[in-house]
């Protein structure tokens, strides 16, 4: 109970007021100055949920709490998950004062402690009724890269970086999906063992043939598991592809030719394997052209292929010529398959 009672002390003659926090008649004891009550937390392990608390009366030796008082433990995130505890008063008094472990429930997020919830006790110093623990979060990181070309296998990785300090308590999730196909895609669980240690986890996998050349991986599709960085959780590969290229300049005037030539860039990686079709027209009339057809090998060697054309004298001075003439060829850069020639 607060009093603000004041209590006159015969002193040598003098008369002196002293503030009391309670005067108890009878018993012979008085208590002079105020409680101080202190509220510590620690996470002793932090792969652990467990919090080690302590309550104490700083000022137990001449202002010793009389009554019990409530403890709240909450969630500092979501205010109705709370915990409230009954704490006796001889518990706290004393030096070692009161210790106790309190084990924060999964679904929490931060924890917040507050003793004499309601204040009833009055004291020296208030602000030291507080403490919070912040918890480690798990940190999810996924990579990838191309492992085989020819079988169009990734090989990815997954790990929590924060193994030690956060680990997972149950599956996370990855997704591969076809970036140019929603509709594409394979899900499937990682297990916490897999993930929650220093090397983490690599897999394997294979793009089906009906996707596309780029494969994107997402580690915890769904944000279920509050993450240190959810930015990290995503990553993005790509099959190496072909890429043709074609260049032409004149070669003769009289009669009028030009000397061509088209190559695969990517000839080491991704060959071509189909034929290659080359279309050469009037740009100033497009029913004048010639198609010419090469096989996946002349557009695979190294040095490309080299040939001579010889302009028919109907056409104009302006020669277009195009390579993959029907885009059957999947390319990295389709804007380099165009040629000019101007006489």
């Amino acid at each position: 109970m607060k009093k603000n009672s004041l209590f006159l002390l015969l002193l040598t003659g003098c008369a002196v007021l002293l503030p009391a926090q309670e005067l108890k008649s009878g018993t012979g004891r008085v208590f002079i100055g105020k409680p101080d009550l202190l509220v510590e937390a620690a996470i002793p392990n932090p792969s652990t949920r467990v919090v080690e608390v302590i309550i104490k009366n700083r000022e137990f030796a001449t202002a010793k709490i009389e009554d019990a008082f409530l403890a709240v433990f909450w969630d500092t995130q979501n205010t109705t998950h709370r915990i409230v505890k009954r704490i006796s008063h001889s518990s706290v008094n004393s030096q070692a004062g009161y210790a106790t472990l309190f084990t924060v429930p999964v679904e929490w997020s931060q924890l917040g402690i507050k003793v004499d919830s309601g204040d009833l006790i009055d004291e020296k110093n208030e602000d030291n009724n507080l403490a919070f623990i912040h918890f480690k979060k798990p940190d999810l990181t996924v990579s990838a890269q191309i492992y085989d070309q020819e079988t169009r296998m990734i090989r990815y990785h997954v790990k929590n970086a924060e193994f030690s300090t956060a680990p997972l308590s149950g599956p996370c999730d990855i997704s591969f999906w076809d970036p140019k196909n929603s509709s594409h895609r394979s899900d499937f669980a990682l297990s916490p063992a897999q993930v929650n240690n220093a090397n983490g986890h690599t897999g394997y996998f294979p793009i089906p043939g009906d996707w596309a050349f780029q494969v994107g991986i997402k580690v915890d599709p769904a944000n279920v598991i509050d993450e240190a960085n959810e930015g990290n959780n995503i990553a993005f590969t790509e099959l190496a592809r072909a890429d043709l290229i074609i260049s032409a300049k004149i070669s003769s005037l009289a009669p009028r030719k030009i000397e061509y030539t088209f190559k695969n860039t990517e000839y080491s990686s991704a060959p071509v394997t189909k034929p290659v079709k080359l279309v050469i027209w009037d740009t100033m009339n497009s029913s004048k052209a010639s198609i010419q057809s090469f096989s996946a090998a002349m557009a695979n060697a190294p040095a490309g292929y080299t040939a001579l054309f010889t302009i028919p004298e109907s056409w104009s001075a302006h020669i277009g010529l195009k390579i993959d003439r029907e885009e059957v060829i999947e390319e990295m850069n389709e804007e380099n398959n165009f040629a000019y020639v101007h006489y």
